[in-house]
C-alpha cells in the first residue's frame, strides 16, 4: 500500500474524517454499485452502504498494513451484505411459515373436520408466540409480516428510526423463534 494511503488510514484510525473522505468517498459510487447488485434492491444497497461505511470507520485500526482501502471496504461491504441476505431469506421462511397458519376460508363440517387440524393448531402456537414476545417486538412483526412495512416505515409508526426498527425486529424474531421452537412449531 503505498504510503500516502497508510498515513491517510492512520489519520482516518484516529478520528480524522477528512482523511477517511480522501480514502473512501471516491470509492462509494463503486461499493453502491456492487451492493446494488448483491442485493437487487435500491434501498436495501443503501442501508448496507451505510452500515459499510460505519463499521469500516469502526475497524480501521484493525486493517493490515499491506491492505488496500478499496479491498477493506468491499470485504465489509461483502460480509453487510452477506448479512442483509440471510435476514432476508430468515424474514422469508418465517413470514411464509406464519402465512401459512394464517385462517381460511370455512369448509362445511364432516365427521373428519371435528378434529383439530395440524395447521389450527399451530396457528394457535403462533397466536399463542406472538402474545408472549414484548408488545413492541410483537407490533414490529406484525407491522413487518403482514403489512408489508419496510424498516423505515415500521419504525415511524413506532416511534424510532430505521436502525433501531431493525434490531427490533432482529430481537422479535429471535425470540419468536426461541418459543415456536419450544412449542415445536418452528424446527430449524
Amino acid at each position: 500500500m503505498p504510503h500516502h494511503n497508510e498515513t491517510l488510514i492512520k489519520q482516518a484510525a484516529e478520528g480524522d474524517h477528512e482523511s477517511f473522505d480522501k480514502l473512501f468517498e471516491p470509492l462509494r459510487a463503486r461499493l453502491r454499485s456492487f451492493l446494488s447488485y448483491t442485493l437487487g434492491n435500491i434501498e436495501d444497497a443503501r442501508e448496507a452502504e451505510n452500515e459499510t461505511m460505519l463499521r469500516c470507520a469502526g475497524s480501521l485500526r484493525k486493517i493490515q498494513p499491506d491492505t488496500t482501502a478499496d479491498a477493506w471496504l468491499f470485504s465489509i461491504g461483502r460480509n453487510v451484505a452477506r448479512e442483509k441476505l440471510r435476514l432476508r431469506a430468515r424474514d422469508r421462511r418465517l413470514g411464509e411459515k406464519l402465512r401459512e397458519l394464517e385462517p381460511r376460508a370455512p369448509f362445511e363440517m364432516g365427521s373428519e373436520d371435528l378434529l383439530l387440524s395440524r395447521k389450527s393448531i399451530q396457528r394457535k402456537l403462533v397466536v399463542e408466540a406472538l402474545d408472549s414476545i414484548p408488545p413492541r417486538q410483537k407490533r414490529m412483526v406484525m407491522l413487518r409480516l403482514f403489512s408489508g412495512y419496510g424498516f423505515r416505515e415500521a419504525g415511524e409508526k413506532l416511534g424510532v428510526g430505521a436502525d433501531a426498527a431493525k434490531m427490533l425486529y432482529f430481537r422479535a424474531v429471535q425470540s419468536l423463534r426461541k418459543v415456536l421452537k419450544q412449542k415445536g412449531v418452528f424446527d430449524e
